[in-house]
C-alpha cells in the first residue's frame, strides 16, 4: 500500500538525496558511501489545517527534514543496512517512531522509500527499499509490509521465436520485485524482503550469469525461469518478475511481460530445473 496513492490525507518528502554509507556498496565494499534517494510520506488529518490556515494542526515538513538530515549526515556515521537506516528515518519523527500497530498519536501510518540508485552492478535503477506502515484496523495491508525492488536489469540472451532472432543475443531487461505484506520486527525470518536484502549482490549476480547463457522462444518461459532461480537458490516464496525487449518491435519503446510465481506453483507445475542454455538444453 502506498499511503500517496490512497485517501488518506498526506505530508511528504519527495525524492531528498545524500551520500551516506549504507551496508555494501554495488562492488560489495563495506565502509564507502554511495547515493542514496529517500521518499517520506506520513498520513495525517489535515482538516483542521485546511479549514483554519493553522500551521500547529499539521505536519512541520522542513522540521522534519531536517531532522532526518540532522541524523543521517551526522559525522561518523554508518548504516549497517537498509533497514537500520530505514529505523533511523521513521525514529526522526516521533509519531512514526513505532512498529506497534496501535499508533497512540492517531496517524494512520506511514511510507517511507528508499532507493540505491548505484547499489546494483547491472541494475541500472538500482535498488528500491519500500516499508509502509497503516494502523487502521479493517483496511487492506493493515499493519507493516514490506517490497523491495531491483530494477532495469541488463542482460544479453537469445530469446524469441523469429528465425532472425535465433542466431544474434538481444538486450532484455528485468525487474524483480520481492514483497511482505505482514512483517513482525521482533522476527525478522519471516520476511522475505529481510531474505533477500542480505543475498541480493549474489541474486542478482546468479540470474544474470544464467540469462546471458541461456535460450527461449518466449519472454514468458524466460520469466518463468528467473522466477524459479530466484525462489528455488535464494528462499524467496513468491517472487514478481517483469521481462522486457526493448528492440521487439522498431517503433514501440519496448515488448515484456510481467509475472508473480510462487514456490508452491512450481511445486504443482512439476517444470525442469534450471535455465536453458543457449544450445538449449536445460543447465542446473
Amino acid at each position: 500500500m502506498s499511503l500517496r496513492s490512497s485517501n488518506y490525507d498526506t505530508v511528504f518528502l519527495l525524492n531528498f538525496p545524500y551520500q551516506i554509507i549504507v551496508g555494501k556498496d554495488a562492488w560489495q565494499r563495506s565502509g564507502i558511501p554511495q547515493p542514496v534517494i529517500v521518499s517520506f510520506c506520513v498520513a495525517h488529518d489535515l482538516e483542521r489545517a485546511g479549514s483554519l490556515d493553522d500551521m500547529e494542526a499539521t505536519i512541520d515538513y522542513d522540521k522534519l527534514y531536517h531532522e532526518i538530515t540532522a541524523v543521517l549526515t551526522s559525522p561518523g556515521k554508518v548504516f549497517r543496512d537498509i533497514q537500520d537506516l530505514s529505523a533511523t528515518i521513521t525514529g526522526c519523527y516521533p509519531a512514526v517512531d513505532t512498529t506497534d500497530i496501535n499508533d497512540p498519536l492517531g496517524n494512520v501510518g506511514y511510507t517511507l522509500s528508499i532507493k540505491l540508485p548505484k547499489g546494483v552492478l547491472r541494475a541500472e535503477g538500482g535498488l528500491k527499499y519500500t516499508q509502509t506502515m497503516n494502523t487502521e484496523e479493517g483496511q487492506a495491508g493493515h499493519g507493516l509490509s514490506q517490497s523491495l525492488s531491483i530494477e532495469n536489469i541488463k542482460c544479453d540472451c537469445i530469446v524469441g521465436a523469429n528465425q532472425y532472432e535465433r542466431s544474434i543475443k538481444q538486450p532484455v531487461v528485468m525487474d524483480i520485485e520481492v514483497m511482505c505484506r505482514r512483517y513482525f520486527p521482533d522476527n525478522p525470518s519471516t520476511s522475505m524482503v529481510v531474505k533477500v536484502l542480505n543475498c541480493y549482490h549474489e541474486m542478482v549476480s546468479s540470474v544474470c550469469e544464467k540469462v546471458d547463457a541461456s535460450s527461449f522462444r518466449t519472454l514468458e518461459a524466460l520469466a518463468t525461469s528467473i522466477a524459479r532461480e530466484i525462489i528455488e537458490n535464494f528462499g524467496v516464496e513468491v517472487v514478481t518478475v517483469g521481462v522486457e525487449k526493448p528492440s521487439a518491435i522498431a517503433n514501440v519503446q519496448a515488448a515484456g511481460v510481467r509475472i508473480t510465481r510462487s514456490r508452491s506453483w512450481f511445486a504443482s507445475m512439476r517444470l525442469p530445473t534450471g535455465i536453458a542454455t543457449s544450445a538449449g538444453e536445460d543447465k542446473a
